[in-house]
């Protein structure tokens, strides 16, 4: 019944909300923009890039120059389609061209108003007689734009291979952008196995209950959201996590950046620190005293 837009938060520079002269050195670059832009305006997502005044109460001059080379460069792109389809019902979509085009992106929206519909999808270019495939997805919603390399055709297609209803699409355009280098992947695990942080012992119970505390300050030092886990000894024996707080900098956070689900917790971190302290405070009931471990590991960095 309600459709709620999703925002995508990022700064301009790395990592840093608020200006200071050393701040403006890490100032991100033209085309790490473009890849924020492609990895949220390219998922369906509202993006806000931040704006900060100096000590003058002013955007410094560089920032201003970078907005506007970054809204330039978003038209350079995604001005002028190729073709384009609106108001579709139903599937495949197809562009057809004049004459044989050049292509590298498909842009694809939805008419997110009768909900997402669309849960899996090709795209499929039409050369030397046949159809081929040039990439695959699942979700589009508002607004998904699709790449890949440069390829001759004179169709192209968005084939929907599962939808829930009819799919509706708001519109499909066919782009060709030059000299376009793909956004660099990176991996949203800085690792990929369990690592041991704590332990408690059985003869810290009191009543059924003993307290932990878990210096993380080593392991959180960027922004994402990051897993941990108890695991008693003995397997037959419940645990129950009553309270959980993290407290960066001395300070308690939020209640809503810990999240506890059964025996593990999931804490959030909302900014880049290289000293400051992260410490996990906990509350446990276990069914009969033991010994146990904590495992640590992030879950995803932003």
């Amino acid at each position: 019944d309600i459709w709620a837009p999703l925002e995508t938060n990022t700064t301009l520079y790395d990592h840093h909300w608020f200006w200071s002269p050393e701040k403006e050195k890490k100032r991100k670059s033209l085309d790490q923009l473009m890849g924020c832009y492609y990895k949220s305006v390219g998922y369906g997502s509202v993006f806000l890039l931040n704006s900060t005044p100096d000590t003058n109460g002013l955007i410094p001059s560089d920032d201003v120059k970078l907005y506007k080379a970054f809204r330039q460069e978003i038209d350079r792109r995604f001005k002028t389609p190729l073709a384009t389809i609106k108001n579709k019902k139903g599937e495949p979509s197809t562009l057809n061209f004049k004459k044989t085009k050049r292509v590298n992106h498909l842009v694809t929206m939805e008419d997110y108003k009768q909900g997402h519909r669309i849960r899996e999808y090709c795209i499929e270019g039409y050369q030397n007689g046949q159809w081929k495939e040039l990439c695959k997805g699942q979700s589009v919603g508002r607004k998904k734009i699709d790449y890949f390399p440069d390829v001759e055709v004179s169709k192209i297609r968005l084939k929907v291979l599962k939808s829930i209803g009819e799919p509706l699409i708001r519109s499909l355009s066919a782009y060709y952008v030059e000299d376009f280098i793909p956004p660099k992947e990176q991996s949203v695990h800085a690792w990929s196995s369990w690592v041991k942080v704590g332990q408690w012992e059985n003869e810290g119970f009191e009543n059924g209950m003993t307290k932990i505390e878990v210096d993380l300050s080593a392991k959180i030092k960027y922004p994402g959201q990051f897993s941990l886990r108890l695991t008693p000894e003995n397997s037959d024996i419940d645990i129950e996590i009553i309270n959980a707080e993290i407290h960066y900098e001395g300070r308690r956070a939020l209640d809503e950046f810990v999240t506890v689900a059964g025996n593990s917790i999931q804490i959030n971190r909302t900014a880049q620190t290289d000293e400051s302290s992260s410490i996990l405070h906990l509350s446990i009931r276990c069914s009969e005293a033991c010994n146990g471990k904590l495992d640590f590991k992030p879950a995803l960095i932003y």
